[in-house]
């Protein structure tokens, strides 16, 4: 999803172009997405690796950490994903306004902190790519993704309230379409943002119970 289309304005990959050329390019694109990426989000996002193969149409990234935001927890991250797969034609990325049939994100955790003074860290990240929201000076691209797949993760809540508590459940597929009513797509931070709220309203679904500060509450703060 946003994780991967921040990626488009980063590198193109010709089918001529040799080996040495593509691995360039893969190094280029994963700086390029650690950058939009922590911008956007205003915490720390590393990922592992980035392959594209012009010839199979694939474009895989691999271990993408999104960090806490500050104030939570830096030694545990927010979310991390195993793998993330594009299947389209690589040119597609370079549309004026791309669509993708299908993005799935494979494996990982999401991992959400309560924090009685902060809120909670996942909603914290979707306040951050949220600032963006609103008329912009220069127009942005949008994307459209129509099956956007979350399969066989991690769902952690763990809080602080009283005692410290982790719950956890896993959810074997998630699904999400990136596409306004009018049929345009969204931007990186728009795409963000819808994203993170999905989440939230999944992790609203363990029911945290807590006789002084609701799940719900928190996560509105």
């Amino acid at each position: 999803m946003a994780i991967v289309l921040a990626l488009s304005g980063f590198v193109a990959v010709a089918e001529s172009d040799g080996a040495p050329e593509v691995r360039r390019r893969e190094r280029i694109a994963r700086r390029g997405i650690e950058a939009v990426l922590s911008f956007v989000l205003e915490t720390d996002v590393a990922v592992e690796s980035v392959r594209l193969d012009g010839d199979a149409n694939i474009l895989e990234l691999g271990n993408l950490t999104i960090a806490n935001p500050r104030g939570f927890d830096r030694d545990t991250p927010a979310m991390s994903f195993e793998k993330i797969l594009v299947e389209a034609p690589l040119d597609v990325l370079f549309a004026s306004e791309p669509v993708f049939q299908t993005v799935k994100i494979q494996g990982g955790t999401v991992h959400a902190e309560i924090n009685p003074r902060r809120g909670v860290n996942i909603k914290r990240l979707m306040d951050s790519a949220d600032r963006f929201k609103g008329p912009q000076l220069l127009p942005q691209k949008r994307w459209v993704v129509e099956q956007a797949l979350m399969e066989d993760f991690a769902l952690k809540v763990t809080t602080q309230l009283l005692r410290r508590e982790t719950r956890e459940r896993h959810v074997e597929s998630l699904e999400m379409t990136l596409k306004r009513d009018d049929g345009r797509g969204f931007t990186a931070s728009e795409a963000l943002t819808r994203i993170l709220g999905q989440l939230i309203d999944e992790l609203d679904l363990l029911n945290l119970e807590d006789p002084i500060i609701p799940l719900g509450e928190l996560f509105r703060r």
